[in-house]
């Protein structure tokens, strides 16, 4: 156990000895019964992402039950990855010999490392060949088979298993009460990351041993340094970095320098394609956000308490809120609000727009909100964004495929299951509220309801100084004036608006020279400018449109 790091570690090691150990309290009696009823062996799952330490941690435990005295657990590991392409037969047969290996040398543990990739669960793409498609199935059913020949709980036979999710296995394995013990790797926090980091580099670096006390001291002030921020990595992400620093340079050292360059330029494996936003208070803090005050402040109360004080949260009795509803018609900023939030509070967000989820085959929409939630837990803190969320959601019983129903779900599944999803905000962004299914929408789920509304004349103003910020202005130009004169406009409007201004300057002034626009010395857009451009735009909404969206929403608004 010595080289399990972590206290979340240990306890994860800790889980699967006790399930296992029972199964090697037997009597010498029980070894040559033979008139038992044969039973499947209770099987312990070990799941978590790629990279997240589950060999390391499978090989940890097999060390323990080998050492302990009273045990003396021999161990038959098979590598499943490796035998993945091979045909059903072969693989059935190469996991019959493992359970024989195993029975023949009792006391033992068998650990089947990747056993997804083998027993995974049915594929329903029609596309797929046929023995492709129910390969899994096929042997998770021999697989089971091959289990009852040999006895029950009692033979002496532990049997570990590893895989990226429970729903990955076959159901032949998860369905019949075979599994005693299902443990999951949560991501490492930051003071693990920081020891994870450090036993990495000690191997690489034996000079680390000869530092002097200042310069050793330096060093692991910058990898708690580093490790605090690096949300999202998993051990072989770290193993990885640990690595690059060492073939980057041909005399290798392990500098502040040297760390800060290498985890701030390397993305985690899990985050690879999810279009996570990484924080960019550049891109949109709220300072960029006109008006919404109400919104800032709910937001705060959500995202930066519960981050900046999660010790004091983490001892609350009740469970803390952590989803959102932004709400209100197109145009209104509110994806733009999400990303401000984001880099308001310096928390990484993936967004997930609700098309991107559905997939015409069964079981590939689940399977993308069960990966997203994944994603978002491996990097957490983290916001998970569901843009046009009515699209993947919908109210249930009104598809006669029954996709969406399935979708909802899961979403329900991953939002509250028997664990919390700590340090994830799920937050979803719609313009029909009233579409959405009303299960999610209950306390403890998505409760905070977020109006992102037509602005009102203030916030016009508010909006306008912040898009003509990036504009030269004329003293001339009143923004009370033209917030005034907008009635309806929203915050794209608005921004159109001004955008069309400065055309109006380039037109009336630039000439083209060399392929770039000159406007000549201190021109800057005028009032008459702005006068120009109102006169040819107009709201993308009309006075009905919004009257007739709010008598319609108003149970959400109040």
């Amino acid at each position: 156990m010595k080289d399990v790091r972590g206290a979340q570690a240990r306890r994860k090691v800790d889980e699967m000895l006790a399930s296992l150990c029972p199964v090697y309290q037997y009597s010498q009696s029980s070894l040559t019964n033979e008139d038992k009823q044969p039973a499947p062996l209770p099987m312990t799952v070990l799941t978590g992402f790629k990279g997240s330490g589950k060999s390391f941690m499978g090989a940890a435990v097999a060390r323990v039950l080998r050492e302990d005295p009273k045990i003396h657990a021999r161990t038959v590991w098979m590598r499943c990855r490796v035998h993945s392409s091979e045909p059903v037969e072969v693989s059935c047969r190469r996991l019959q010999t493992a359970i024989m290996s195993a029975y023949r040398c009792r006391p033992s543990l068998l650990v089947l490392d990747d056993f997804d990739l083998l027993a995974s669960a049915d594929s329903e793409d029609p596309a797929a060949h046929q023995q492709t498609a129910s390969r899994g199935p096929s042997i998770a059913a021999a697989f089971i088979e091959s289990l009852r020949r040999v006895g029950d709980g009692s033979c002496g036979i532990g049997v570990l298993v590893t895989c990226n999710s429970h729903s990955a296995l076959a159901k032949e394995i998860t369905s019949f009460g075979h599994i005693s013990e299902n443990v999951n790797i949560l991501p490492p926090d930051a003071h693990m990351r920081a020891q994870l980091f450090a036993m990495f580099a000690s191997r690489i670096w034996k000079e680390l041993l000869s530092k002097s006390d200042t310069e050793l001291k330096e060093v692991e002030e910058s990898i708690f340094r580093e490790m605090a921020t690096a949300d999202g990595f998993s051990p072989l992400d770290i193993q990885r970095v640990v690595e690059r620093i060492s073939a980057s340079h041909l005399s290798p050292g392990l500098t502040p320098s040297n760390i800060a360059e290498a985890v701030q330029s390397y993305t985690p494996t899990l985050l690879i394609g999810s279009k996570a936003r990484e924080v960019d208070k550049a891109v949109a803090t709220f300072s960029r956000v006109g008006g919404l005050a109400k919104a800032k402040q709910i937001m705060r109360e959500s995202l930066e308490f519960p981050t900046r004080f999660a010790h004091v949260f983490s001892k609350a009795p009740l469970r803390v809120q952590s989803g959102c509803m932004l709400f209100g018609p197109s145009g209104c900023g509110k994806t733009y609000f999400a990303a401000a939030a984001s880099a308001e509070f310096a928390i990484r967000m993936i967004s997930v727009k609700g098309p991107e989820l559905l997939n015409k085959y069964i079981g590939s929409s689940e399977a993308a909100v069960r990966d997203a939630f994944t994603r978002a837990s491996a990097a957490r803190p983290c916001i998970l964004f569901f843009d046009e969320f009515e699209s993947v959601a919908p109210k249930r019983g009104g598809d006669t495929t029954g996709v969406s129903d399935r979708i909802v779900n899961t979403l329900l599944t991953s939002m509250d299951g028997v664990e919390a999803l700590e340090g994830v905000f799920v937050i979803g962004a719609t313009s029909r509220p009233d579409l959405i299914d009303p299960a999610l929408l209950r306390p403890g789920r998505l409760d905070k309801w977020i109006s992102i509304d037509v602005p009102d004349e203030k916030e016009r103003e508010d909006i306008l100084r912040v898009v003509s910020s990036e504009l030269t202005l004329a003293d001339d130009v009143d923004l009370g004036l033209l917030a005034r004169e907008t009635p309806n406009y929203t915050g794209a409007d608005l921004q159109a608006l001004m955008y069309s201004a400065q055309l109006k300057l380039i037109q009336g002034t630039g000439d083209v020279k060399g392929g770039e626009i000159k406007t000549g010395e201190g021109r800057r857009v005028s009032m008459e400018h702005v006068e120009g451009a109102l006169a040819e735009s107009r709201p993308s909404l009309s006075s009905s449109e919004i009257a007739g969206y709010r008598k319609k929403m108003e149970r959400f608004y109040t």
